[in-house]
């Protein structure tokens, strides 16, 4: 071969490459459970503490939100009273990424919901769970410099990977029957001596499990549109999931597969038009390949957005999303 036609062949072969580059940034290996695996572990924000069930305990978060738990309220499965130790799992959820990551869409009665706290409560003695016995309820004092009208409490019921979320109460066509959660102030004394004031929402639960304090946003005039995310072909299904993470609220959305058309859309059309968002897909492959997919848009303009993930570590994608 002569030197000519072999340099030919090589800057040829660099052409190719340079011009395939960004889909030689996928990796051909494919295993569907990467994904589920993929945020078990970043689902890593729980915490665990033992206390004496016959005492009052309070639990008082990294945002200084007090969770009271009064003595002698649990109880077990068949309705007998515990006694004892036992531990309570708890998860404080404010920032929308970590909605996204634990499948909290802000969504409910089909309507969009605006929500500024989210909780997980989980009780156990033994292995076992155990719950808050009728009329019993834990106290939320969580601190908020702004208060916001006609917030309402919400309970979650997981339904697959997401949490479906029902008002504690009515929503009646708009015409909602249910407790406006209480905005107010207190001084609270910890058991090292310190003491505080602070302002927010105080409300009361009575279930385990997720719970959200949540506004309904918006009203039946406002115009909504629907979202779709369109994918390279390598990380299609069930490698992916994608959201809508608004820009400008506290709220939401996960885009649900449309398998037909190979998107992910917002299927319900409740995203309110001219929103500032920004669509977010996360995938991952075998062997820890994990991309991240984000653009800013505004809701209405464009009927499917085109995405091109970028590879990065769980690390990355959770300081990324971190700063939406």
């Amino acid at each position: 071969m002569s030197k000519l036609l072999y340099s030919t062949l090589f800057f040829a072969l660099l052409i190719f490459a340079s011009c395939n580059k960004d889909q030689d940034d996928f990796e051909p290996n494919i295993n569907e459970s990467s994904l589920a695996n993929l945020f078990a572990e970043i689902q890593d924000f729980g915490e665990t503490v033992s206390f004496d069930s016959d005492q009052a305990f309070d639990i008082v978060t990294e945002n200084r939100t007090i969770i009271s738990i009064p003595g002698g309220i649990l109880a077990d499965e068949n309705g007998s009273q515990i006694t004892g130790l036992v531990d309570v799992e708890y998860i404080e959820i404010l920032d929308k990424s970590l909605m996204a990551i634990y499948g909290l869409e802000t969504e409910s009665d089909n309507k969009l919901l605006e929500t500024n706290f989210n909780y997980y409560l989980r009780f156990t003695q033994n292995g076992q769970e155990v719950f808050i016995e009728p009329g019993s309820k834990v106290i939320f004092r969580v601190p908020y410099e702004e208060a916001a009208i006609d917030y309402y409490r919400f309970y979650g019921e997981t339904d697959s990977d997401l949490i479906e979320w029902n008002l504690d109460g009515d929503y009646n066509g708009g015409n909602i029957n249910a407790e406006v959660i209480n905005y107010t102030d207190w001084e609270y004394d910890d058991i090292s001596g310190q003491n505080w004031s602070d302002f927010g929402y105080q409300f009361t639960v009575d279930n385990v499990g997720w719970m959200g304090i949540s506004s309904y946003y918006g009203n039946d005039a406002l115009e909504n549109t629907s979202i779709c995310i369109d994918v390279p072909q390598q990380l299609g299904g069930s490698l992916t999931k994608a959201y809508v993470i608004f820009n400008n609220l506290n709220s939401v959305q996960e885009l649900k597969l449309d398998s037909e058309n190979s998107l992910f859309c917002e299927s319900l059309g409740l995203t309110p038009a001219n929103e500032e968002v920004t669509v977010v897909t996360i995938s991952a492959l075998e062997n820890d390949n994990y991309y991240l997919g984000m653009k800013n848009i505004i809701a209405g303009e464009q009927e499917i957005i085109a995405i091109s993930p970028t590879k990065r570590s769980k690390e990355e994608i959770l300081d990324i999303l971190g700063m939406l």
